[in-house]
């Protein structure tokens, strides 16, 4: 019994990858994203998660701030993909937004925290990850 409960109440935090970056639209003021996260849930139970709060970085500018508040899970030891709708403003992101719309990738920074519920409670998982991502639909570009 002891290790059934030992299980359930150790806690492995999920990897959180981006995994691509699609323009939803543009505008005067700014345009909007949706970020195609990959969620790995190591831990050998389902976690229900809350919530997304982070910024993401492209190409070394700061393009914008994520607020996820819809609720999702986490199956036991599998991925997940999360779609995660994100504003920008023009201001500031002259650089990352022509990267962003001329070639096929992009490098980025995501950070921020991930919010979970565990049988062992709540928690807060930091997430500072990187690398380079692909762009894909470039919806209303034409």
């Amino acid at each position: 019994m002891g290790c059934a409960t030992f299980k359930y109440t150790s806690f492995e935090r999920p990897h959180v990858q981006l995994e691509s970056v699609s323009v939803t639209g543009l505008g005067l003021s700014g345009g909007s994203l949706r970020l195609e996260l990959d969620v790995y849930n190591p831990n050998e139970y389902a976690v229900r998660g809350s919530a997304f709060r982070g910024r993401l970085k492209l190409e070394g500018t700061q393009f914008g701030e994520i607020l996820f508040d819809r609720g999702f899970e986490l199956p036991a030891q599998a991925h997940t993909t999360l779609e995660v709708p994100m504003q920008f403003t023009w201001e500031g992101v002259g650089a990352a937004a022509r990267g962003l719309l001329a070639r096929g990738s992009v490098s980025y920074e995501l950070g921020g925290a991930l919010f979970v519920d565990t049988p062992g409670g709540d928690k807060r998982v930091e997430i500072d990850t990187g690398g380079v991502v692909a762009v894909r639909d470039m919806i209303g570009l034409e």
